[in-house]
């Protein structure tokens, strides 16, 4: 991933400009995606055009509506950050995300089953351009979760000083758009004539080639989206680093010098201490942040890793996840 531009070391005014070129340009691009239908769209007809451009309000809507989560998670990511609270940046992240789903459900719920009253507030007096400015809200609407969840990608990745990352994901997504559009709208090649409709779909595929972006830049970053709480069960687990483990006994507190374990630590910042009830027993582990490999994974077994715990059963390839030792409190 591109280095992220730190504000606290080295001059200002050339942090400063390193952040804010990449943010203008993703602007500009930004802006392209809206030109790029309109240039597509005007070749069909003015009716399409005013069609796309009665729907495209609510596309406008949404985008503010997911400014709330996006402004919201970037200050405050941003400001623990800076306070060197990677954990707690995390949290207000996890936040971001969950409030951009609770919105996005909302409001595609409204634009997919409201489309006709919607559409109806603009008064267009041709009922052709009234049915393609539905077609075209449903299709969008149903990628909202796409564009909402890139605009809080945007606001972390540019609290963490990575805008590069930012420009670079949308302008991939500008390119998708540019080539899908005349693809859908006028039917080439294995694509039939779609009209409006190609247009909707093909901003939808831009965007989801923008959030896939996202999700591989976040899975090679190792500060803000690596999570603390990945097993989504009822286990209980505890962020702690070496210092924490006079808590162990005597013998488990040698793991203080257990290379694989601190090799882990100093690369994520974190450890994780776990608590797991099973027939009345009570056991704890303690959980090694790293990407699942075969070769890591022997590796792991050599220091006294007996296993692996990600997000999914079985592990793949790459997964981010806990090497899980057993300990004694």
């Amino acid at each position: 991933m591109a280095r992220n531009v730190d504000l606290l070391e080295g001059s200002i005014v050339g942090g400063l400009t390193s952040l804010a070129l990449p943010i203008m340009a993703t602007s500009l691009i930004q802006m392209a995606y809206n030109m790029t239908d309109m240039i597509w769209i005007g070749r069909l007809s003015a009716d399409a055009v005013a069609a796309v451009g009665a729907a495209g309000m609510y596309l406008w809507l949404a985008n503010g509506l997911a400014m709330i989560p996006r402004l919201g998670g970037q200050v405050k990511v941003a400001h623990e950050l800076g306070a060197q609270d990677p954990e707690c940046a995390a949290g207000y992240g996890q936040a971001a995300f969950h409030l951009g789903a609770l919105l996005v459900v909302l409001f595609t719920a409204m634009c997919v089953f409201l489309n006709g009253p919607l559409i109806a507030f603009f008064k267009l007096n041709s009922p052709q351009v009234n049915a393609d400015a539905r077609i075209y809200l449903v299709i969008v609407a149903l990628g909202f979760l796409f564009s909402f969840f890139n605009q809080i990608f945007t606001g972390l990745f540019t609290a963490m000083g990575g805008s590069v990352v930012v420009l670079r994901s949308t302008a991939v997504g500008l390119v998708g758009n540019i080539l899908l559009d005349p693809l859908m709208i006028f039917g080439v090649g294995p694509f039939p004539r779609m009209e409006v409709a190609g247009a909707a779909a093909a901003t939808v595929l831009a965007q989801a080639i923008v959030t896939a972006m996202f999700l591989l830049a976040a899975r090679r970053e190792t500060i803000l989206f690596p999570h603390i709480h990945p097993f989504r069960d009822a286990r209980e687990f505890l962020s702690v680093g070496p210092e924490d483990f006079v808590v162990l006994r005597e013998r488990c507190y040698q793991m203080t010098h257990n290379s694989f374990l601190l090799h882990g630590y100093y690369n994520y910042r974190h450890l994780l201490l776990m608590r797991q009830e099973v027939s009345g027993e009570v056991k704890y582990y303690i959980g090694v942040p790293g990407n699942f490999y075969e070769r890591e994974k022997q590796v792991a077994r050599m220091f006294g890793f007996e296993s692996f715990e990600g997000t999914r059963e079985p592990a793949w390839e790459g997964d981010f996840g806990y090497y899980l030792i057993a300990v004694e409190l």
